[in-house]
């Protein structure tokens, strides 16, 4: 693996924080107010992309060991391949479903309108 330049997370951290906090909110804004399912599902894979690559980028510049950014690695695809797939947009009311557990919904919970088929847009 690459050398990682070990910063201190005392230095890292507090902009760590303030990234995630703003590209939160701004989410947060984002997912409850527009009601294009299109727009929705492709900022949410940016999103749960970007967010699992900036994790991976602080566990190596923490330092961490190879064994660890390499378990870290694996976690992260899993996670991001889950939740790709699990959630939902309604093309009818532009209601989202980020289920935690069990199948996809069939179904909106907003309106009743069946969600297309997995993989479809």
């Amino acid at each position: 693996m690459f050398a990682s330049p070990a910063l201190p997370l005392d230095t890292l951290l507090p902009w760590v924080f303030a990234t995630w906090a703003l590209c939160g909110l701004g989410a947060f804004v984002f997912f409850r107010r527009s009601r294009s399912p299109r727009h929705k599902r492709t900022l949410w894979k940016v999103l749960v992309v970007a967010g699992n690559a900036a994790f991976l980028a602080v566990v190596w510049l923490a330092g961490a060991p190879d064994y660890l950014v390499a378990l870290a690695a694996g976690v992260a695809v899993i996670g991001t391949r889950r939740s790709i797939a699990m959630t939902r947009f309604c093309a009818a009311c532009g209601g989202d479903h980020f289920p935690m557990h069990g199948p996809p919904p069939a179904t909106c919970r907003r309106c009743g309108a069946a969600y297309p088929p997995a993989g479809a847009r």
